[in-house]
């Protein structure tokens, strides 16, 4: 058997194909022909039912890299901190940690927002 072969969703018109032969087959009085349309149904919708779930596995991890993009997103966009003081010495000013537990990370840039007129 060659290494290149692929599953018959590779050729959805192939697989079509197949399925309604056996289909036909199935009604004949012929044992052989019904078990073999038997077999070959079996062996399609197994491979059906593989690829929907790996297209699920996928799709759902896609989702959830979709989720955490959009949470990392949403909490980018929330105050991290406001200024209480901006009277200290230097480039100084005391600032209320709005985060819950109250800890950013030490080095964390903080943004300002637009100041309304």
């Amino acid at each position: 058997m060659s290494n290149d072969m692929r599953p018959f969703s590779t050729y959805p018109e192939d697989r079509d194909k197949l399925l309604e032969l056996a289909a036909k087959a199935a009604n004949s009085d012929d044992v052989a022909a019904t078990e073999l349309a038997d077999l070959v149904t079996a062996i399609l919708t197994d491979e059906q039912a593989v690829l929907d779930a790996e297209m699920f596995d996928q799709m759902t991890e896609e989702f959830s890299q979709e989720v955490e993009q959009s949470w990392q997103t949403f909490k980018s966009a929330i105050p991290a901190a406001v200024v209480i003081n901006d009277n200290q010495p230097g480039k100084t000013a005391i600032i209320e940690i709005l985060a819950d537990p109250p800890t950013i990370p030490v080095g964390t840039k903080l943004f300002t927002a637009p100041i309304k007129a």
